[in-house]
């Protein structure tokens, strides 16, 4: 059995925090990619990210304690990382959760996804993601905080056959850290970007909320817009960039796939590093 989950990253959110975990998470939109994060159970109790063991995995002990399981290792591989923006926490809570559960019997995917949400929640490692992943199709808009069956999400569709999501780094910032750090502004900023969002939902109506929420948040400083139209002048003239916004030190640029080349040299010449090309995936967590 093997575990395919699309990457996911949030445009703009609105936190939700209930007593009951499993009514907390947030609401917003965001994008899931290809190629997915594929894991597969292993028979060493451990977790391994891209070949490389983590030394610690707070969601781990939570999933653990609920299902009432001993530890489980899995190898997870992709072409993202942990703490980087893509939702890697929350595909790494759902892996362990349907191969726990997967000892006993045959998992319920809803069921997984109800625990893995509880221990992001739990251990503040993702708010949004699990339901993201679950429902995948691109654009996703998150209209009620929880997992699937208490919350809920919709795909909207979008025509994706020529656009390609590129990613760079200016930093790393954990999601517990960002959590602290932005929880205020998150709140505000996110309802006026999902206002703006409902206008009219769509792919572009999402990258210009997308981009205000990075402003508002701090994320995206003047400073960087700037510098980002400068040096992205020439594809945004010609309609080659469709927009980018910043969460966390993560950038995302969304391009026409003839401007893809243009767009990466200019990133790659001017310093952002870690560059990443994806589509956007049409497909939300399978299991294969």
């Amino acid at each position: 059995m093997k575990v395919a989950i699309p990457p996911h990253i949030t445009g703009f959110w609105i936190p939700y925090l209930s007593l009951d975990p499993l009514l907390s998470g947030s609401v917003g939109a965001g994008l899931t990619l290809h190629p997915p994060i594929e894991i597969e159970e292993s028979e060493r109790s451990e977790i391994r990210v891209n070949g490389r063991k983590l030394s610690f995995f707070p969601p781990e002990r939570t999933i653990e304690q609920v299902t009432g399981l001993g530890p489980i290792g899995v190898e997870v591989n992709g072409s993202v990382d942990l703490g980087e923006g893509y939702g890697m926490s929350s595909a790494i809570s759902l892996g362990l959760s349907i191969y726990s559960l997967n000892r006993r019997r045959r998992p319920s995917l809803e069921e997984a996804a109800r625990i893995a949400h509880l221990a992001e929640v739990l251990n503040r490692t993702g708010l949004g993601d699990v339901i993201a992943e679950i429902t995948g199709g691109g654009l996703v808009q998150r209209v009620r905080p929880g997992p699937p069956g208490i919350g809920d999400a919709v795909r909207i569709q979008v025509n994706s056959k020529r656009i390609k999501v590129v990613t760079a780094h200016s930093g790393r910032l954990t999601t517990p850290e960002m959590l602290r750090t932005y929880w205020a502004s998150t709140t505000y900023c996110g309802f006026r970007a999902l206002n703006k969002f409902m206008e009219s939902p769509s792919l572009e109506s999402f990258l210009s909320a997308s981009h205000e929420f990075s402003l508002c948040t701090g994320m995206l400083d003047k400073s960087l817009e700037k510098k980002l139209d400068t040096l992205l002048a020439k594809p945004l003239k010609k309609g080659g960039l469709l927009g980018y916004y910043r969460k966390k030190n993560l950038l995302t640029v969304l391009v026409h796939d003839s401007y893809l080349d243009d767009v990466l040299s200019i990133l790659a010449a001017k310093g952002f590093y870690r560059l990443r090309v994806f589509s956007l995936s049409y497909k939300g967590l399978e299991v294969k």
